[in-house]
């Protein structure tokens, strides 16, 4: 028999993990038969119940939905509404544990939440890393898929884990920036807005001398840039000899990298590459441009049929790819 929960607190983030819960209800062993709101609003379909019916009311927890207020929320609950302490969990509780593994927190959980907008023009022409996807995030780190496949590539493909390196990281995913910085004390992050990062930084001009960095990431970056070319030679210079360039970017494999100059208002630029501030979409051709800057590459894709059951947990996206750069030997 399920046991039958009693939902508290709808933050955003909330409604996602409750959402998650629903769909997952047919594996899960808990039911969710009411939403507690002391405004009685309603949401998701759920019965709403305010704090005074608690009393007459048939549940076997209570699932407080925020971290930042646990403890207030539960002495509340405890004193003023008499609900027995051992029927007050964190919504953690509900979620440690399961199918799903995720290798940057090292916890497992009994699903991974949705992410991303529906955006017609990915899902028509099937763009990896661009638009709505299920099973996407980790619920107890915030880890995005790609964030998970990153993490694997480090950790196989680099000594990133095993030996300090110098390390520059644009746009920096903040769970694996908070991995990395762990084991490299010169690691550096960076964005082009100041106050996201360690420093402000623009890619196209960077401030810091040749050959100073043995690794430099940048993820789902490099649509975004107008001078392609620009950021490419800028990261070259930046990085040592024998170090490398790690980034990926949204792609469609089925078409050529498409990008025109008259493309250039929010509206076009969303309608023909599926984001507002995007200004080109990846093709199948992006290795070749790539190698035309001078780079050797090496091409790290996922396919579940490759990795067979190894990676699955992760829930990755399938033909997700990293990019590992290195400057090519002159001579």
């Amino acid at each position: 028999m399920k046991q039958k929960i009693v939902w508290y607190g709808m933050g955003k983030f909330a409604k996602k993990i409750m959402g998650a819960l629903d769909e997952s209800n047919a594996d899960m062993p808990y039911e969710i038969v009411a939403y507690m709101d002391k405004k009685q609003r309603h949401c998701l379909g759920h019965e709403v119940v305010s704090p005074e019916r608690l009393g007459d009311f048939l549940y076997d927890y209570i699932v407080v939905a925020t971290e930042k207020y646990y403890e207030n929320i539960s002495r509340e609950l405890v004193e003023r509404y008499h609900v027995d302490i051992n029927k007050i969990k964190p919504w953690q509780k509900l979620v440690e544990g399961g199918n799903y593994i995720c290798n940057i927190c090292g916890r497992t959980a009994a699903f991974f939440l949705p992410t991303g907008a529906s955006c017609e023009l990915f899902e028509r022409k099937n763009v990896v890393g661009g638009g709505k996807r299920k099973n996407a995030i980790c619920p107890l780190c915030g880890s995005m898929d790609r964030f998970r496949w990153l993490q694997y590539v480090l950790e196989t493909q680099t000594d990133i884990y095993t030996k300090q390196n110098k390390i520059l990281h644009f746009a920096p995913e903040k769970q694996l920036a908070d991995k990395i910085r762990q084991k490299n004390p010169e690691y550096l992050s960076a964005d082009i807005i100041e106050g996201l990062a360690d420093v402000a930084e623009d890619i196209t001009e960077l401030s810091f001398a040749d050959d100073t960095f043995d690794y430099i990431i940048f993820n789902h970056v490099l649509e975004h840039i107008g001078d392609e070319e620009k950021a490419l030679k800028e990261v070259k210079r930046c990085v040592k000899a024998g170090g490398k360039i790690i980034l990926s970017v949204p792609i469609c494999w089925e078409e050529k990298t498409f990008e025109r100059e008259d493309i250039v208002t929010p509206q076009d630029r969303e309608k023909y590459y599926g984001q507002k501030d995007h200004v080109r979409l990846y093709g199948y051709d992006f290795q070749q441009k790539i190698e035309t800057y001078g780079f050797e590459v090496q091409r790290c894709s996922y396919h579940r049929e490759a990795y067979g059951e190894e990676l699955v947990k992760l829930s990755l996206l399938e033909n997700d790819t990293i990019w590992i750069l290195s400057k090519k030997e002159e001579g």
